[in-house]
């Protein structure tokens, strides 16, 4: 399974919410996360996202995370470069759902 996999798409959250409720309401935004230092990205995710990997790969500090980390920060590095002042945009996107009776 790959991170995401378990999500459901936009139209079946719809579809889900609308039978349950009388009204419904979704959009999708994406936030850009302007982040600073080395590796932001990879330091960012350790808080979120990368919590169950590490976890299923020993831990935190476990050499097999160390190790997935270091070939993770370095495809990071080439996707999210730091523009000239240093900071690296993050897109992050969200999925708001509003239902009402």
């Amino acid at each position: 399974m790959r991170l995401g996999d378990s999500l459901l798409p936009a139209p079946r959250c719809h579809a889900i919410l609308t039978a349950a409720t009388a009204s419904a309401d979704l959009w999708e935004t994406t936030y850009f996360h302007a982040l600073s230092g080395p590796d932001p990205v990879l330091n960012w995710l350790k808080g979120t996202t990368l919590l169950p990997i590490q976890a299923a790969l020993g831990g935190a500090r476990a050499k097999e995370t160390a190790a997935f980390e270091r070939v993770l920060a370095e495809r990071l590095r080439a996707a999210y470069p730091p523009d000239a002042r240093g900071v690296t945009l993050f897109p992050f996107k969200r999925l708001f759902l509003i239902g009402s009776r």
